[in-house]
């Protein structure tokens, strides 16, 4: 598990946690905060902006940090 402030852009990441488990993908921003809604009505500062490798995923913005392990530094 890493935490966002470890993750910078370029680096490698692997889904350990939700719908993508395996995914791998590189890391656009971190530390992002969500956007304030009726579902999350107390957004966490701790997301993480990833690009998946797997077209049928793309770029997903609303990653927490804890849902990912570092696989590699650029």
């Amino acid at each position: 598990m890493a935490k966002w402030s470890e993750l910078h852009p370029g680096d490698r990441v692997r889904m350990i946690q939700g719908a993508w488990i395996g995914a791998e993908g590189e890391v656009l921003a971190s530390g992002m905060m969500a956007a304030k809604s009726k579902y999350n009505p107390n957004p966490r500062a701790e997301q993480v902006w990833v690009r998946f490798d797997s077209p049928g995923i793309g770029t997903q913005h609303d990653i927490y940090d804890y849902q990912l392990e570092k696989v590699s530094a650029m």
